[in-house]
């Protein structure tokens, strides 16, 4: 009972959850700055239809570009590793058809597996049967 009320009483002082309010507004100023990198290279696909010269939208969808990449990457660094981990995690998932957790898959040549040894030399050749006898 008596540290259920040192958490209350910790919890009351002035200035204890004043940790949670920084990171809040960075949180939505990451987020805010993904969307504006999102609004940025959709509007990139309107540029072409400006009645302005080629050279004028080239340098617009140039800078548009650069913009966005810079509120993209300006985001992430406001939401920071943890939190772009998660959106990644959420959004990007792993495809099934992964090798194997060893590496890549084995080397096959004419529907065979090649052994390791030979796959790392470089000079893994068709055995003889496997060759066409036109030739």
């Amino acid at each position: 009972m008596e540290d259920r009320r040192l958490e209350i009483v910790k919890a009351s002082e002035p200035g204890a959850g004043a940790t949670d309010q920084p990171r809040r507004w960075r949180i939505r100023a990451g987020l805010g700055a993904w969307g504006i990198s999102c609004i940025l290279w959709t509007a990139v696909l309107g540029v072409p239809f400006l009645p302005v010269s080629g050279t004028a939208k080239w340098w617009t969808v140039l800078v548009m570009l650069v913009v966005a990449e810079v509120f993209f990457f300006g985001g992430a660094a406001l939401l920071g590793p943890e939190m772009v981990r998660k959106i990644k995690a959420r959004f990007w998932r792993k495809r099934k058809t992964d090798p194997a957790p060893g590496g890549a898959p084995p080397l096959e040549i004419a529907g065979h597996e090649v052994p390791d040894n030979v796959a790392d030399r470089g000079d893994a050749q068709p055995h003889k049967e496997h060759v066409d006898p036109a030739t």
